[in-house]
């Protein structure tokens, strides 16, 4: 009987084990490389040639974090951006998605809107004249609404006095209007209003009204050459209702942009997805340590970008023929690259260009590429025909007056034999359901962990492993059985903690959402990796310090009878898992006040239990 719970406890491990590995890999591989092939939509036959005709370009950069404490280069680096590198690329519109503000205190735990970090922000802008030479569209982050009650409070919701559109374009679609079409550029905000402090407002939230906002943009655009959607959040951090964001965008966008994973911790620079549903969503770096802005080309309605170093030139980015895998079938016409007469590229550099050279699979064009009107586009006649078939490699190479050399090289095709290769790191990360795949991982551990506590303490399941029996000793203490199993449950279903939220307002906080205001404000991504490494890092190597206190103190002579290498271990561990929940409940109080270190059961009770149950148990009677 023994040995067929151990079997069956195994098993529903390794089917949960498994589910978890499943759902990662079908978000990665069927979302990434199943994008469709067919075309919905109808394309007047416009070939691009040498002309400076139907293009524009836009900027965007994100995640500037201006902060009063840190990096005071920051700021000064965005202003000489905004005013030397946005006045050589000329852009018809500046996209800044999120994170204007840093909004942090000096320790990083605690957070709040700051009005010099605003002032500063606005400043640049109006030293730049930023509202008269751009379209500048600038949507909040989730630092931009730490600490913010209300989205009509203009002591706390600085964005209102402060942005560059003063929060009029982040709710409306704009139209930019060209005399060879209309495109469309929708604004994803995905913070929530109100807007506790960190940490626990990291993820985005589309409430039903905000869902409903973003669907009637559908007739709005319905005759847009392009739709551009661009937020703070990639979507993947976004909690939404069915059918979800990512339906809306892949039903009438074209191209969804965000920031706010920076570079991963510098783990990628880069971080682009092809969705399955026929869109692209390109994450951008931050401005506030890489200082990386991103210039998109909108050419005959094909859509292409770099990703730019401040800077760094000269800035190239190529056209026609497109970056395979950028190609949307679904929403542009690419058989324009197979008529095309030109190969096209812009160049931008504040210095004269002296050398441009174009190759295709290794081999030099006879033809030398020439500047179109001393304009920013370059063109190159070819041969489409010769390289209709299979997937090529083009480089353009840039040499200007002060030496600065830039090659870019890609992959281009005109059939369908081209591949989606992005690496594994940025399909992973954009396209990956993580709020189902961390719920589901945050439940696991509990469950697994309380299930396995019932067990060793109502069946005589033969583990055959030391460290096992002596948990299923300390079990028998009912103070220990009955702790060790309810501050995991309460981690599932009870309050967290109870503490000012904001400030002003008091909110309670669960596994599931933050409520604040009367309004439960999810954050799944936040709240279940906080989940996850309390029980991985407190209750479960409470459980077994615990065990190893209760071993100790049934042995005739306590640690006297212990080898001492293992004293000095037991007892330097036990201090550094005291200093952590320490360290635990210093950073609660740091982030949301002393009420909420005081009312919180998953960090304060822990440690106090803890620590009197292991008093307790060493000095027990016999």
């Amino acid at each position: 009987m023994g040995n067929m719970i151990r079997v069956v406890v195994l098993c529903n491990i390794w089917v949960v084990l498994a589910a978890s590995f499943a759902l990662s890999i079908y978000a990665v591989y069927f979302t990434s490389y199943m994008s469709s092939k067919s075309s919905t939509r109808k394309f007047a036959d416009l070939v691009p040639g040498d002309k400076v005709d139907n293009i524009f370009w836009f900027v965007q950069v994100s995640d500037i974090h201006i902060s009063r404490y840190w990096d005071p280069e920051r700021p000064v680096d965005f202003k000489h951006f905004c005013i030397d590198t946005l006045g050589i690329i000329r852009p018809d519109i500046v996209i800044v998605t999120g994170d204007l503000t840093d909004a942090k205190s000096r320790n990083k735990l605690n957070s709040q809107q700051y009005k010099d970090e605003w002032q500063t922000y606005s400043q640049i802008l109006d030293d730049c004249n930023a509202s008269e030479r751009y379209i500048w569209l600038d949507i909040r982050g989730n630092h931009d609404a730490f600490d913010v009650m209300k989205v009509d409070d203009p002591k706390s919701n600085l964005y209102l006095k402060y942005s560059g559109d003063k929060g009029k374009l982040s709710s409306k679609v704009y139209h930019l209007e060209k005399p060879f079409g209309k495109y469309s550029f929708i604004p994803v905000d995905a913070t929530m209003i109100p807007g506790p402090r960190r940490p626990y407002n990291f993820a985005g939230y589309l409430p039903d009204d905000k869902m409903d906002l973003l669907k009637s943009f559908e007739a709005e655009t319905s005759k847009s050459n392009f739709t551009i959607w661009y937020s703070h959040y990639p979507t993947t951090s976004i909690t939404s209702r069915n059918p979800g964001v990512r339906n809306l965008v892949g039903e009438f966008g074209s191209v969804y942009i965000a920031g706010h994973l920076h570079t991963l911790a510098g783990v990628s620079k880069s971080l682009y997805a092809m969705n399955s549903r026929g869109f692209a969503e390109l994450e951008l770096g931050d401005w506030q340590v890489e200082r990386i802005y991103r210039i998109a080309v909108i050419d005959h309605d094909l859509f292409s970008f770099t990703d730019q170093k401040y800077n760094e030139w000269p800035a190239i980015v190529l056209t026609n023929p497109k970056w395979s895998n950028l190609m949307m079938p679904k929403f542009e016409p690419l058989k324009r690259i197979a008529l095309s007469s030109h190969i096209r590229f812009l160049i931008f550099d504040p210095w004269k260009i002296e050398q441009v050279r174009v190759a295709i699979d290794g081999k030099l064009l006879p033809e030398e590429p020439q500047q179109v009107n001393w304009t920013n586009l370059w063109v190159c006649r070819w041969d489409s025909d010769a390289y209709k078939y299979g997937t090529h490699d083009i480089s353009i190479t840039v040499v200007d007056t002060e030496g600065n050399r830039k090659t870019v090289l890609q992959q281009f095709s005109m059939d369908v034999s081209w591949n989606v290769d992005f690496g594994w790191i940025s399909p992973i990360i954009l396209l990956t359901e993580w709020t189902t795949l961390l719920r589901l991982i945050f439940h696991s551990i509990i469950y697994i962990y309380i299930g396995l506590m019932v067990l060793l303490t109502k069946y005589r399941v033969n583990f055959n492993m030391q460290i096992i029996s002596k948990v299923r000793c300390l079990l028998r203490n009912k103070v220990a059985y009955y702790g060790l199993l309810g501050f995991p449950l309460n981690l599932s279903l009870g309050p967290w903690f109870i503490g000012e939220v904001i400030r002003g307002s008091t909110g309670v906080c669960f596994s599931y959402g933050v409520l604040v205001g009367g309004i439960l404000q999810p954050d799944d991504i936040t709240l279940h990796i906080s989940g996850i490494q309390i029980m991985l890092l407190l209750y479960i190597p409470g459980v077994f310090l615990l065990s190893e206190i209760n071993d100790v103190a049934d042995t005739k002579n306590k640690f006297q009878m212990k080898h001492p290498s293992f004293v000095v271990i037991f007892i330097t561990g036990y201090l550094l898992f005291l200093a952590f929940n320490v360290y635990a409940i210093w950073e609660l109080y740091e982030s949301y006040g002393y009420v909420a270190a005081m009312l919180s059961p998953f960090k304060l009770w822990w440690a106090m239990y803890f620590v009197t149950t292991s008093y307790k148990i060493y000095y027990k009677r016999r």
